[in-house]
């Protein structure tokens, strides 16, 4: 898990979402793990956006691709239907 690697604890509930603050590289972050199922991320993602004022382009989602071949990760700058292009 990623915040485990930099040693981050997301020890309490916010915006229906496990969540911490931490640095990584010298650069403060948030760290939310929706507690929602997938489809209805979007119920923790935005309020915590609106609510700590971050513009959407500072935004990253990530989720687990499993269905996707080992070591591909697509990119999209917008969200929407379907996974884009690996």
């Amino acid at each position: 898990m990623f915040a485990q690697s930099q040693g981050i604890s997301p020890t309490r509930h916010h915006f229906k979402a496990l969540f911490a603050e931490g640095m990584v590289e010298g650069v403060p972050v948030l760290l939310a793990k929706p507690q929602t199922y997938m489809n209805l991320s979007g119920e923790s993602v935005g309020p915590l956006a609106a609510y700590y004022k971050l513009p959407l382009n500072r935004v990253l989602v990530a989720f687990d691709g499993t269905d996707l071949p080992c070591g591909v990760l697509p990119l999209q700058s917008k969200g929407g239907y379907g996974r884009g292009a690996p």
